[in-house]
């Protein structure tokens, strides 16, 4: 099922220059296509174009498997192509994760006799069937990213679009992810469109890879794709300077007996804490594990077991507006922290 886009140009209301300019291109039936290319490039654009999420341009055409788009009715476009959202917490709908597969498959008019077996087959696929009943916002962004793709396998649309779709995930869950798509590209026929900034780790799956860059998608050639790819090998990723820190630096957030819990879900078993000033602390670990819920802890979006203090003052016996100014908090979710509408 060849995606083919013929003189795409789009440009965004009250705004002087196009995003995407005079953009032609074809992705093969059961490729795995990689777009890159810098932040507000248009990435997001195309794919929201592809799935027919934004209004096409007078002129510009995108055919699936040489249908074009615009003629698919909106009840049939979910069949031919579905999007994973850079933030996937903002496409679903439902509260737990086994309501929101069934609502997919309810609009795409599944009977309930086919549903159980569906549901089970995409969970399976994605490694999360312990997931099924947990609410959604009670899920980390890369458990999310994992249920927004298990909605996709369900849905067994024909062509796949992801944004960003490994920003949430650890390196783990990112390569499983990786040979899933592989899987659906190569063993089911489906043709994967992917953009994405770290280009790690796709140097075994991809068949091409595209920069999209000043409004123009240009696909790479074999050996400039490597050339691309080297960048991010492991040699380039490895850490030089990372040293245990050493104790006589001064502590600025202390937990004591610090523990975290999740409904009935125990995060982090209660233990002390020291983060240390002028410091650069990387904490990571699996999704899931409490990193996000720990950040918040920290600046008093949520409940904790133990003591925190800061400076030697324990934050709960601090002004929040004071101490605000101290400690600051940039979310997962950009977005989810802006309060007006311009950047201004």
């Amino acid at each position: 099922m060849t995606t083919a886009i013929r003189n795409l140009t789009f440009t965004y209301p009250n705004q002087e220059h196009p995003v995407l300019a005079d953009l032609s291109a074809t992705f093969p039936d059961g490729s795995f296509n990689l777009l890159t290319g810098p932040s507000g490039g248009g990435k997001s654009t195309l794919l929201k174009l592809i799935a027919g999420l934004l209004p096409l341009p007078t002129g510009a055409q995108i055919t699936l498997a040489g249908q074009a788009l615009q003629e698919l009715p909106a009840t049939q476009r979910a069949n031919q192509v579905a999007m994973l959202f850079q933030e996937p917490s903002t496409q679903f709908t439902m509260d737990t994760v086994l309501d929101e597969l069934r609502f997919a498959l309810e609009n795409q008019q599944i009977s309930a006799a086919e549903m159980p077996a569906k549901i089970a087959a995409a969970l399976d696929f994605v490694g999360i069937t312990s997931l099924k009943n947990r609410h959604l916002t009670h899920l980390s962004g890369g458990e999310q990213q994992k249920v927004a793709l298990a909605v996709i396998v369900a849905m067994d649309s024909k062509v796949i679009l992801l944004d960003e779709p490994f920003a949430s995930i650890d390196p783990a869950a990112r390569l499983d992810l990786l040979q899933n798509l592989v899987q659906l590209s190569q063993a089911h026929g489906k043709t994967i469109i992917l953009a994405d900034h770290d280009l790690s780790f796709y140097e075994r799956w991809i068949d091409h890879l595209s920069v999209l860059e000043a409004g123009h998608l240009t696909t790479l050639s074999p050996e400039a794709t490597q050339q691309r790819l080297a960048i991010f090998s492991a040699p380039q990723r490895q850490l030089t300077h990372v040293t245990l820190p050493d104790r006589q630096l001064p502590v600025i957030l202390q937990g004591q007996d610090l523990g975290l819990r999740q409904g009935t879900r125990q995060l982090i078993n209660p233990q002390d804490l020291s983060l240390f000033a002028h410091q650069i602390t990387l904490i990571t670990g699996p999704n899931g594990s409490g990193k996000s819920t720990l950040l918040r802890a920290l600046v008093r979006l949520t409940d904790y077991q133990g003591t925190l203090t800061y400076d030697g003052i324990n934050i709960q016996k601090r002004r929040r507006k004071a101490y605000a100014r101290q400690v600051a908090l940039m979310f997962q979710s950009a977005s989810a922290q802006f309060l007006n509408v311009t950047v201004a």
